[in-house]
């Protein structure tokens, strides 16, 4: 007869540090935690990658270690908040133009009158979607925008799409640029908390038993097997299926689902220039909002120094891995640029990229597709369900994770202590005169 298990274990299965976090706090509350870091089994990746293309903004709520990482991090803000520059010029969220912006164009006014009306009640959603709807395109393509930019989903344009939640345009925002130094002291501070660590190239196998996930099977140079009470899986099915397609199978109904689309990270290499005290450290460029937010349409630029930026690009999945045709946009990229910025001298490239996607994004019908298997002790927290992919949409996620374990460790403590004393009862009557 198997053991019963201790209530308190959880193992967190992750890649590139998105469960370190969640693992710390787990095990500050008390959790006898497990993280089972399988980056080494996935392609390797770079800082500039992991940082992705979007502003660091504040989770709500914010758990102490994400705080705790904020503060290590010490990310610069966005001087003048998220601007979009447009062909006609950029506009700011915040600094002292946001003003203006939002007295002179509707698109900017009614995007405030939104997040505020959701901040001061949720529960108004369903009535704010109605007139939100009725809006014309021109006058609500910024709070489409706020719902679709960090969002795993594609929609159609100019189609009203508000089911996610939206991106904080409004509230301050920092870049993220991650050192070597700042990386390693949040990984040894993460260690240091007493979670046990297992880097693994990959888990080659599961078992399920009525309904729960029993045990998984690691790879550290010899098959190990991990038995926990709770998982939390933090990679996305096509990260599963690289590692091991038979878990893959077993975790998700029917198999990974593979991403229509991609962020791809570029890199411009420049000359400083008097364009640096003008671009912003962190702009969005956009030709036209009424076209589909996708291509040259709608570049993510940041400036790591002076003399060198990303610029991360909504691209089709496959055909950005194409060589032909990552030249082929790499050159339209390139001119796109020149016509934005014809006194910025630079070179634009191109990194080679492999392996699953750190962004997916699928089209609706793709992720309508994407199905897990029913297990109640299990959470997953890849791409597929996040309601956004930026690191605070990631961290709230982490927070809905939290709640879940404390309340099924509650419940099955609670199960324990009625078991206990009905044992103790019918031991009592057992020895009873």
């Amino acid at each position: 007869m198997r053991p019963t298990l201790d209530v308190q274990s959880v193992a967190v299965i992750s890649a590139y540090g998105r469960g370190d976090f969640l693992a710390a706090e787990l095990k500050a509350r008390g959790f006898d935690t497990t993280l089972v870091d399988v980056s080494s089994g996935l392609v390797k990746r770079s800082l500039p990658d992991l940082e992705g293309p979007f502003p660091v903004a504040r989770p709500n709520p914010i758990l102490p270690a994400h705080l705790e990482w904020l503060m290590t991090q010490n990310f610069e803000d966005i001087a003048h908040g998220f601007c979009v520059w447009l062909k006609n010029g950029p506009i700011e969220m915040r600094g002292h133009l946001s003003q203006f912006y939002t007295s002179r164009i509707r698109a900017v006014s009614e995007f405030r009158a939104y997040v505020e009306t959701l901040a001061e009640n949720s529960n108004k959603k369903s009535e704010l979607t109605k007139r939100i709807h009725d809006l014309a395109f021109e006058n609500r393509w910024l709070i489409e925008l706020a719902h679709t930019f960090a969002c795993n989903e594609l929609r159609a344009l100019p189609e009203c799409h508000l089911s996610n939640e939206p991106f904080p345009f409004h509230q301050t925002l920092a870049i993220p640029i991650f050192s070597e130094a700042t990386t390693q002291k949040v990984l040894n501070d993460v260690k240091a908390t007493g979670v046990r660590w297992m880097e693994t190239e990959g888990v080659s196998d599961v078992q399920i038993e009525r309904g729960m996930l029993k045990e998984i099977e690691l790879n550290i140079g010899r098959k190990e097997v991990l038995e926990c009470r709770y998982y939390v899986w933090c990679l996305s099915s096509e990260e599963t299926e690289s590692i091991s397609k038979k878990v893959s199978q077993r975790l998700f109904g029917t198999g990974a689902i593979h991403a229509d689309w991609a962020w791809r990270r570029f890199q411009v290499h420049s000359g400083k220039s008097s364009l640096d005290g003008v671009v912003p450290k962190y702009l969005m460029l956009m030709d036209d909002v009424h076209f589909p937010w996708v291509y040259d349409n709608m570049i993510v630029l940041k400036r790591r120094k002076p003399e060198l930026a990303d610029l991360w690009v909504r691209l089709p999945y496959e055909n950005s891995r194409k060589p032909d045709q990552l030249k082929k946009f790499t050159e339209k990229l390139d001119e796109k640029l020149r016509e934005r910025f014809p006194r910025w001298s630079m070179r634009l490239e191109a990194p080679w990229d492999e392996g699953p996607p750190l962004y997916p994004v699928f089209d609706p019908e793709t992720k309508k597709a994407f199905s897990k298997t029913k297990l109640s002790n299990f959470i997953y927290e890849g791409a597929e369900v996040l309601d956004r992919l930026d690191w605070a949409g990631r961290f709230q996620k982490q927070s809905e994770s939290l709640i879940r374990l404390q309340t099924w460790r509650s419940h099955d403590l609670a199960k324990a202590a009625r078991s206990g004393k009905k044992e103790s009862s019918d031991d009592n009557a057992l020895h009873a005169p």
